[in-house]
């Protein structure tokens, strides 16, 4: 990906002029300065996370925020003219009607979408534990499907004293169901 960054970033200077007198006019070098230098910032804290990370999401993280950061360099390289190299952001846009009615569809729709979110991730909590589920590490689930085939393999033969696990096969969070 930084390989990427630095292709386009030596590109687009080079090909158009007007990105070259954006970034390289002499007000200008020093007030977008921090945007190379958050993208260096990122790369390194990336390759550093990947391997020295207490955190399992941190490098997920510095990797979206240089998405981020190189996003924001590519807009502030084509401003106003982002959706083609003749036609401003302003003369692109929809008239005022249409963005008025979609702005009243948000507003009436978005805090029912939101209040559904919140009621479904406040009734469902504490529903699961941290070792079953989909979001669990390959080794927690092949300890819980070895201790359930353990369990099946010990089981007692009669139906009565099995454990609840053993006798409802599909209770098992984890894994495929007993043939």
């Amino acid at each position: 990906m930084f390989a990427f960054i630095v292709i386009v970033s030596v590109w687009t200077p080079l090909e158009f002029e007007r990105m070259s007198l954006r970034w390289f006019s002499w007000p200008n070098i020093l007030c977008l300065s921090p945007v190379p230098a958050a993208t260096a910032f990122f790369v390194w804290a990336c390759w550093r996370g990947l391997h020295r990370s207490r955190f399992m999401f941190s490098p997920f993280y510095r990797a979206l925020a240089l998405v981020i950061i190189a996003s924001v360099g590519l807009v502030i390289s084509t401003f106003p003219y982002i959706v083609a190299p003749s036609i401003t952001v302003w003369d692109a846009a929809a008239a005022a009607s249409p963005q008025r009615f979609v702005l009243a569809g948000i507003a009436i729709l978005l805090p029912f979408i939101l209040g559904y979110t919140v009621f479904a991730y406040y009734r469902f909590r504490g529903k699961v534990r941290a070792d079953e589920g989909y979001h669990q590490n390959p080794q927690a689930r092949g300890s819980m499907l070895c201790k359930w085939r353990v369990a099946e393999i010990h089981a007692p033969s009669h139906p009565k004293t099995m454990p609840p696990a053993i006798s409802r096969p599909n209770s098992c969070a984890v894994g495929p169901t007993r043939p």
